[in-house]
């Protein structure tokens, strides 16, 4: 993996993440860049890699909020370990095993956000079905994003390979 690379993708993520929260366009919940880029690199990425990126990812979101660091690092953290976990027992090949894949591994992480505001902080100031709630909605629409990442390279045309005739050999 490209460390070089990965942290262009985060930077630009990060910017892009904060341009669409400032915009405002977005559902209520919102859609989580962060989260999906923590998935695609889980899904794709080698395994312990895969993991520090995820927490690296976590770290760049914690960079950007009010409160205390390591919240996000340990939530994408999280996230990273339990897709790289179930990524070895189902096979990838299909759009819809890498969303359910990423669906139950960032739901944990994304009610770890919540819970910790509410707890430890004394800020969450919504119900329990409404942190259950925009935490399925994260992981999901999250989920589906990094599905469809994963799947572009199956989508790119192929070249074909130059056919040699056995008659042509030279």
């Amino acid at each position: 993996m490209s460390w070089l690379g990965f942290t262009a993708v985060l930077v630009v993520t990060l910017v892009l993440q904060t341009a669409v929260y400032w915009v405002g366009v977005l559902p209520p919940y919102g859609i989580d860049l962060l989260l999906a880029l923590a998935l695609v690199y889980g899904l794709t990425a080698p395994l312990h890699e895969a993991r520090l990126a995820a927490w690296v990812i976590g770290l760049g979101g914690d960079l950007m909020t009010v409160g205390p660091i390591g919240v996000h690092a340990v939530a994408l953290g999280l996230t990273g370990l339990l897709a790289t976990r179930m990524r070895e027992t189902v096979t990838r090949g299909r759009w819809w095993t890498r969303w359910l894949i990423g669906l139950v591994a960032a739901v944990p992480g994304q009610l770890w956000v919540p819970l910790h505001l509410r707890f430890v902080q004394g800020g969450y100031a919504g119900s329990g079905w409404t942190m259950l709630w925009s935490a399925v909605w994260l992981a999901a629409t999250a989920a589906l994003l990094a599905a469809l990442v994963t799947a572009l390279p199956a989508w790119a045309p192929r070249r074909r390979a130059m056919h040699r005739s056995p008659w042509l050999r030279v």
